[in-house]
């Protein structure tokens, strides 16, 4: 049984698109992978550390652990503070301000 021309060409194709979207899902969930669980460990650092930072803090102001060791509302506020200081959802800052406005000379300057 011969097959027609125009359905191995089809094959060919269909075979070469399937190949190359496997082949570029792979590729992206590698780097997917690599690069956003390196993101979340960097975020996760910054956050320890600053609660490294708050408890060594608090230690040296209460000679102790006694105060926090007791007092879960104490223990739960700190560590708000530290996640809510890291809120992803908060503006972006405003780089106009410290932008210096040059003032231009020639055909290219603002009227202003």
């Amino acid at each position: 049984m011969k097959i027609k021309l125009s359905y191995k060409f089809f094959m060919a194709f269909l075979l070469t698109s399937v190949i190359s979207i496997v082949l570029m899902v792979i590729i992206m969930d590698f780097y997917l992978h690599k690069n956003f669980v390196g993101f979340v460990n960097k975020m996760e650092m910054e956050i320890l550390n600053d609660l490294d930072n708050r408890l060594r803090v608090e230690y040296k102001a209460e000679q102790g652990w006694d105060r926090l060791r007791n007092n879960h509302h104490l223990w739960e506020r700190l560590l708000r503070t530290i996640h809510d200081s890291k809120d992803f959802e908060r503006s972006p800052p405003d780089f106009r301000r410290k932008v210096e406005r040059k003032r231009r000379v020639g055909p290219f300057r603002r009227l202003a």
